[in-house]
């Protein structure tokens, strides 16, 4: 009993000194976020090349630490986008520096197709947000089901190949959507050092490049695939109101027939070509004729002899 007593009291100990670690652990990836906040806000409001160069180290070396204790944590891509951002006329990029400088109408083209790329995701966002609020689900009442096909249509023929003709001509310009492609754009577009952070001449897009180029792509897919998804959540629906429809008395019956005929139509009108779709449209008819027969029938079996 004393040894099984004293081994009981090695474990709770190891539990609690394990408890002990894990909650400094994240005290400290809080203080270190805070820490890595303070140097960036600092980079921010200085002039002095030196101190901003300092603190982006000081940034770059908090945020690996933040990285290597949690690597999952919510705030690391803010952190490292904005490290990222703010990383710029650092001595061994000069060359890249010189030739921007020298060469202010490349310069300036790029910062437009930065702007332009950022307000392209705006728009498209802002056009398709409510009846799209994610990749997997339409967002709108079934009222609504004109207004959304016609949105679908209008984005498809005339926002997707414009879109995509300029992502074309952007990747192009600038490489695939990634951390190098924000490198190469922010070295085009150096800020005036001997102006402030604030001034109209410094001012540059909040997002970065390579995200508006995704969140295009991804959200231009959702409406490509969307009537397609859609359709087939309808038909589902649909089938499942009717799949105990002979147990409901005669009139019910029917108008669960009728409503599941009219929620296929609906269901065709988002994937014209889906054949099951189709399938599903041709048993629901054919359902609702042999019930409609069939209470017929009865009725007529029912009468009295005249």
């Amino acid at each position: 009993m004393l040894m099984k007593s004293r081994r009981l009291r090695w474990v709770l100990l190891g539990i609690l000194l394990c408890g002990m670690v894990a909650g400094v652990g994240a005290t400290d990836v809080k203080t270190l976020i805070q820490q890595a906040k303070a140097a960036l806000r600092a980079v921010e409001n200085t002039r002095d090349t030196a101190i901003k160069f300092a603190k982006l180290d000081e940034a770059k070396d908090l945020i690996e630490q933040i990285k290597a204790a949690d690597p999952t944590n919510s705030e690391l891509k803010t952190l490292e986008s904005k490290y990222r951002y703010l990383d710029t006329g650092r001595p061994a990029a000069g060359a890249a520096t010189a030739s921007t400088a020298a060469d202010p109408v490349k310069a300036k083209q790029t910062l437009a197709d930065w702007n332009e790329i950022v307000k392209l995701e705006e728009e498209l966002r802002a056009k398709t947000g409510g009846f799209f609020p994610n990749a997997e689900n339409l967002n709108y009442a079934k009222e609504q089901t004109d207004q959304v096909l016609a949105l679908i249509s209008d984005v498809l023929a005339n926002d997707k190949p414009r879109i995509l003709a300029f992502l074309k001509s952007f990747s192009g310009a600038y490489g695939e959507a990634n951390d190098d492609m924000d490198r190469k754009i922010i070295a085009l577009t150096p800020k005036d050092p001997s102006k402030g952070m604030y001034d109209e001449a410094n001012k540059r897009p909040d997002e970065l490049p390579s995200w508006a180029y995704k969140k295009l792509l991804d959200r231009l897919s959702w409406i490509q695939a969307g009537p397609g998804r859609e359709a087939k959540l309808i038909m589902k629906n649909a089938m499942e109101g009717i799949a105990n429809a002979d147990f409901f008395q005669d009139t019910i019956r029917d108008s669960k027939y009728t409503e599941a005929e009219l929620e296929l139509e609906r269901a065709k009108r988002f994937n014209p070509k889906d054949p099951e779709i189709a399938q599903a449209l041709a048993a629901v008819q054919a359902g609702r004729k042999k019930s409609q027969a069939d209470v017929k029938k009865a009725l007529e079996s029912a009468r009295f002899p005249a």
